[in-house]
């Protein structure tokens, strides 16, 4: 039997549905489940490591690795927090070297431009259209 993504999804519906058949019958294996699918995640995330080609199913391969070994250890929680730290790290960057680049074209317009952009950003549609019809009611 070969190990996809298939047999592993089936592998842990089997698992959960023996586990509820178990919990309706008085035997409570409820911790077991957390257990084999830490396991699995860190049994795929290797394999997809070591096996694939692409750089993409290495990192993922990674991430199964650390999110499994996390939960079998009990801080899958950290998982997330660290996954959320970094994404607000990354787009916080962004901003600030955006600003940055946006701030040194800014600076290098002369007053006269720095003047009509300022004038461009204050006067909306509806200023306009109101100048022109102020304009055409004076004629």
């Amino acid at each position: 039997m070969s190990w996809t993504g298939k047999t592993l999804i089936g592998l842990v519906m089997l698992i959960i549905g023996a586990a509820v058949f178990l919990n309706a019958v008085g035997i409570h294996a409820g911790n077991l489940i957390g257990l084999l699918i830490a396991i699995a995640l860190i049994f795929y995330g290797f394999k997809l490591f070591k096996h694939s080609e692409s750089s993409l199913k290495r990192g993922l391969g990674v991430v199964l690795l650390v999110f499994g070994a996390l939960s079998l250890a009990g801080a899958a929680h950290l998982f997330f927090g660290i996954l959320l730290a970094a994404v607000i790290i990354y787009f916080g960057w962004n901003m600030l070297k955006q600003e940055k680049a946006d701030s040194t074209a800014y600076s290098t317009l002369t007053p006269a431009e720095k003047l009509d952009m300022t004038i461009s950003r204050m006067e909306d549609s509806f200023e306009r259209e109101w100048n022109r019809l102020m304009k055409d009611k004076q004629k």
